[in-house]
């Protein structure tokens, strides 16, 4: 039931995009409000496949004729480039497609995983000749990497899970601190060309990253790099460093930032406080520590 809902949140944008608009000129439908009778499985497993298909339909750039292998999702309902704002939501669509695919099992959203993996990077041109999967924003390949483990995941297909490794050895834990720098003294940066600042986005993500790694460790086979424990060991630091520093132990908000000045910004957005309660609950799973 979690994964529907996730769903159908994520594709709440695509209600108005159904089939019946024949995929022009959206027609804007009187809302209704479902009866509780209505909120049965079988209500979200109808409302789930729907809007999967309609993402799919409308945002999967190989649909759109001329171009069959535009292998990555649109930002919008038309025609459009990938662009350094652009990549992150690869990372939701794919989620979907996940949710998909474990939900019905259907080859139809298993299909799309290796096409995908061909035409994300491919058509990434913020990308670095070195990693075309790269991008300045951190926590945007940070949803890359927790999407390509949700991947490895469900297809057991272990290049998902190495690469999400990779991008997090090389891209995100490397702009931890340094923990002797004022005034962060630790923190996962957000964004690699501009002045440094450390956000919320971009470490309650890298600890979940952390931690899942550290649980799928085994299943690298060869291994390289760090060992296990190392990843745990991050994992705690980078939420440790977020409790201290954007939590709010009386209120619970999540704020966004800390700046070069210490200055700390204090907007709060559910989607922080949502990798930041994931990374606790993690934790938990893994330690059993009831601080989390």
């Amino acid at each position: 039931m979690k994964n529907l809902l996730i769903t159908v949140f994520f594709l709440s944008l695509t209600l108005q995009l159904s089939a019946e608009t024949g995929g022009s000129n959206p027609v804007i439908v009187e809302k209704t409000t479902a009866s509780p009778a209505e909120k049965t499985p079988v209500y979200w497993q109808k409302m789930a496949d729907g809007m999967s298909q309609a993402l799919i339909k409308h945002f999967w750039g190989a649909n759109f004729k001329g171009y069959e292998n535009r292998f990555y999702f649109n930002y919008g309902s038309d025609l459009s480039n990938m662009t350094t704002n652009h990549y992150w939501p690869q990372a939701h669509a794919m989620d979907v497609m996940v949710d998909a695919y474990m939900r019905t099992g259907s080859k139809q959203y298993l299909n799309i995983y290796p096409l995908w993996w061909e035409g994300a990077p491919k058509f990434n041109f913020a990308g670095r000749e070195e990693d075309p999967w790269w991008n300045v924003f951190v926590d945007d390949m940070e949803w890359i990497a927790l999407a390509q483990i949700r991947m490895f995941e469900s297809t057991k297909n272990t290049k998902y899970l190495k690469k999400a490794r990779q991008t997090y050895d090389d891209w995100v834990w490397s702009t931890w601190g340094p923990e002797d720098e004022a005034p962060w003294f630790g923190g996962i940066t957000w964004k690699t060309d501009v002045a440094k600042s450390k956000n919320a986005c971009s470490n309650g993500p890298a600890a979940l990253i952390a931690a899942r790694l550290y649980n799928f460790y085994d299943a690298m086979g060869k291994k390289a790099g760090k060992p296990k424990q190392a990843y745990l060991n991050e994992a705690i630091k980078i939420y440790t460093w977020e409790k201290n520093n954007l939590f709010d132990r009386q209120t619970g908000a999540v704020y966004d930032s800390m700046n070069g000045e210490g200055k700390i910004t204090k907007w709060v957005f559910s989607y922080n406080s949502g990798t930041f309660l994931g990374a606790a609950h993690e934790l938990y799973k893994i330690t059993g520590d009831k601080q989390y």
